[in-house]
């Protein structure tokens, strides 16, 4: 059998009986043209992940793929066997009971403030996520953190191993927040790339450089009105415009305009709007309009819309400059194959909208309930707006009554959602929604304080 499935079989990465009934040299094919092999999901990472993993230490020293799985150290460590397995046994036991603390590199350093939620934190190992992880990195890179690893004390690695142990547990750790980070990109961009087209005619809005941008677009995408103006009171303009075209869709951004807040008399659907510039780059006419146009197409052909654009540079993956660009790109280009073999998916049925007296986040209060529109999604929840001139955040906690492994298993961008607040920051401007039915999953408070918690230091994380 190949060296490959050798490998995978070693490291427990797929079953054997899936391994057994793999076509190793179609995979490695696969692979290298970013093709998708027929295997669901969870093997498909799996398999991506451990491929990575052994072209580097086949580049560093072939006769390591049968023995190592910490490239650098097994480099090390000449090649002994014996000793490259008593290392990958400490590490793992080591990310099992650890933790990590991040301490400031230098007092009154001028970056410290933007590293806040991360000095002093003592962080288990073994569930620090990748978001935290990354941040802990760039910040040692940049000079102003520096990670503090902690073991237990009846560990006693042997001596020729403590010099290196830092640098495993690092270098493993890496691996896999790098891996939950691309993987959770991948989840975004799929989830763009099926989004349901809207076959109707409709408003398209964009804003930049203090210009507005307006085009009304036929069912089959053609512009049969266009114009731009000095920013300015947005809401009348766009109900001039409504009523002019007889048009019943407004698409806009998801940054810049609150066109939800707008009390528009017609439906609005919210667009991500990254890599607008790039998308209109080679259409003519006025630079806003031609962004408004873009994000018209983003809503009547979305899978199209997205295809046209590179997906590294969408910024769909969390502290993507920390990552390896051509592993970032194999894992989304993965999801964009995958992707061409699934159809959109089907729209849920609208509801009627809740009307909300709050206009601002002043009017808010723990426990109303309100109509929004989920205008980004990230790895710990989503972003959803609630027409009060900032977007409020579901914990990926309260995505869910049952337990959530990624928000696009529950929601995508532009869906609309009922949620209920559960905490308003006036002084920091921070909302926290929840869309789940019970206000506890456990029926103990202790259980709910955690969460709080953790939403907390979210919020500090994204200060």
């Amino acid at each position: 059998m190949h060296r490959f499935a050798e490998y995978l079989k070693r490291r427990a990465a797929l079953p054997g009986a899936v391994i057994s009934s793999l076509d190793i040299d179609g995979i490695v094919a696969a692979l290298s043209v970013a093709e998708l092999p027929q295997a669901p999901m969870g093997y498909l990472r799996a398999l991506v992940d451990a491929w990575v993993d052994y072209a580097e230490i086949e580049a560093m020293d072939a006769s390591l793929v049968d023995t190592a799985t910490l490239p650098a150290c097994a480099a090390a460590m000449n090649n002994d066997v014996d000793c490259i397995g008593v290392l990958e046994q400490t590490v793992r036991t080591i990310i099992d009971r650890g933790t990590v603390c991040g301490r400031a590199a230098r007092k009154n350093h001028p970056g410290l403030d933007a590293y806040g939620a991360h000095i002093d934190h003592i962080e288990d190992l073994d569930g620090i996520s990748a978001h935290r992880w990354l941040a802990l990195e760039r910040g040692e890179k940049d000079g102003v953190l520096k990670m503090e690893l902690r073991w237990p004390e009846d560990l006693a690695p042997p001596d020729w191993a403590t010099s290196m142990l830092s640098d495993a547990v690092k270098g493993t750790l890496h691996r896999r927040a790098r891996s939950d980070a691309a993987w959770a990109g991948a989840d975004v961009l799929e989830d763009l790339l099926t989004t349901p087209a809207r076959e109707e005619r409709l408003l398209a809005v964009a804003r930049t450089a203090g210009k507005i941008g307006v085009v009304a677009m036929q069912a089959d995408g053609k512009v049969f009105a266009s114009s731009s103006t000095v920013v300015g009171d947005v809401a009348p303009l766009l109900k001039a415009r409504i009523a002019e075209h007889g048009v019943s869709l407004v698409a806009g951004p998801a940054s810049g305009l609150d066109v939800i807040g707008m009390g528009l008399p017609c439906e609005v659907v919210i667009v991500r709007d990254v890599a607008l510039h790039q998308a209109a780059s080679d259409l003519s006419g006025p630079r806003v309009e031609s962004l408004a146009r873009v994000i018209g197409e983003r809503v009547q052909r979305p899978r199209q819309a997205w295809e046209r654009l590179d997906p590294t540079t969408l910024g769909l993956v969390e502290y993507q400059q920390n990552l390896s660009s051509d592993y970032v790109r194999l894992v989304l280009s993965m999801a964009r194959a995958r992707a061409r073999q699934r159809p959109t998916r089907v729209e849920a049925p609208k509801s009627s909208p809740r009307l909300s007296l709050a206009k601002s986040i002043a009017d808010l209060k723990v426990g109303l309930v309100v109509d929004g529109v989920v205008t980004q999604i990230a790895p710990f929840g989503a972003f959803v707006n609630i027409g009060v001139g900032r977007a409020g955040l579901v914990h990926i906690s309260e995505l869910a009554d049952a337990r959530v492994e990624r928000p696009t298993d529950v929601v995508h961008v532009g869906q609309r959602v009922v949620v209920r607040i559960i905490g308003v920051d006036l002084e920091q401007g921070k909302i926290s929604l929840s869309l789940r039915t019970k206000s506890d999953r456990s029926g103990n408070s202790h259980s709910g304080s955690k969460r709080k918690q953790a939403l907390d230091a979210l919020g500090k994380l994204f200060k």
